[in-house]
């Protein structure tokens, strides 16, 4: 179990590390959020639709 849970947090903080460097380098917003989305497992990755959607909201909410 030890081993599963820091398995999931390393694929956590590489998911936060693109979006990251994404931005570093001098890519947009949304163009971070796709960078972080593809480093996610692709069985566990949200379609591109649902981010689309989800950062829209988020949009609206700020």
């Amino acid at each position: 179990k030890m081993s599963a849970d820091i398995g999931a947090e390393g694929r956590y903080l590489s998911v936060i590390k693109a979006a990251l460097v994404a931005l570093q380098r001098g890519a947009p917003p949304l163009v971070c959020v796709e960078f972080a989305r593809r480093t996610i497992y692709p069985s566990e990755r949200p379609t591109f639709e649902e981010m689309d959607t989800a950062t829209k909201e988020g949009k609206k909410a700020a």
